[in-house]
């Protein structure tokens, strides 16, 4: 019918992401975001509705679950910041156009119950294809014994515990 279905958009670009389609990944989201601002076509309040009809009409606003995997996918696949076996493994999948304003990106979460922002450094503003993850801090306090200059990090849960404060964490992440 010529209607563009936002939950299975959002899953299909959680599955680029999770194969290593990065580009084309944001591709895909970034349509739904553009089409969701178009408030004037879509007749609907900024956000992500079930589905755009062929006029560009968004259609059932509330009974969808394109917005959680909307933020599952840019949590996890995205920013990349997700458990793994009970640590906090950090694997940021973002292209150039997020950093094209700015040399940092930031998202916040809970990690083991604690208040969690990571904050993403990219001064060099390089892409995807080719920065790997080269310090990681935490509350000021760079982590020793990590692997670093790889595309991701794993952070283990006791490091972080030792490190992280009840209330607000920040964990900042240099990618070069």
């Amino acid at each position: 019918n010529g209607a563009f279905f936002s939950h299975m958009a959002v899953m299909f670009a959680n599955a680029l992401y999770q194969r290593g389609a990065v580009n084309e990944g944001f591709e895909v989201i970034d349509s739904i975001y553009r089409m969701s601002l178009r408030t004037d076509k879509s007749k609907i309040y900024p956000g992500v509705p079930e589905y755009f009809n062929s006029e560009g009409r968004g259609f059932y606003h509330y009974l969808t679950g394109s917005a959680s995997w909307l933020i599952l996918t840019v949590l996890t696949q995205v920013f990349g910041v997700r458990g793994y076996l009970g640590d906090l493994l950090l694997a940021p999948k973002l292209t150039q156009d997020v950093f094209r304003q700015k040399n940092e990106v930031s998202v916040e979460t809970f990690f083991e119950g604690r208040r969690l922002k990571v904050v993403y450094r990219n001064p060099k503003k390089i892409a995807y294809e080719h920065y790997c993850v080269t310090s990681v801090t935490l509350n000021g306090k760079e982590l020793q014994g990590l692997l670093l200059n790889q595309k991701e990090v794993l952070v283990p849960k006791e490091i972080f515990l030792k490190h992280s404060r009840n209330s607000e964490n920040t964990l900042v992440v240099g990618l070069e």
